[in-house]
């Protein structure tokens, strides 16, 4: 979701399709991250098939794109991918945190 927010404010400015992409799909990404705190399973696995298609997705903007810095955050995002989606289905969960 942080690569969606920071999209928006690196060139080139203006609306378009990537703005808007990014601008819906952060939004999508911060309801579905509230609904997965109600319990219901289906976001979960709808999370993770996000993640999963963003992550092969990053294949693509990395051999297009030879900016190093674009590079390094596609890099630090698949790491922050990984990391999520692990702590979706191995770490369980601390409900009381969250009452």
């Amino acid at each position: 979701m942080a690569e969606h927010a920071f999209s928006l404010f690196t060139p080139p400015y203006g609306i378009g399709v990537p703005q808007a992409f990014h601008l819906s799909f952060g939004l999508f990404y911060a309801w579905l991250a509230v609904k997965l705190f109600s319990g219901r399973p289906w976001t979960r696995v709808l999370v993770t098939v996000l993640l999963a298609i963003q992550f092969v997705g990053r294949f693509f903007v990395f051999a297009f794109i030879d900016n190093p810095w674009i590079r390094l955050l596609l890099i630090m995002g698949a790491a922050v991918t990984i990391v999520v989606v692990w702590m979706l289905w191995f770490v369980r969960p601390v409900r009381a945190f969250f009452r």
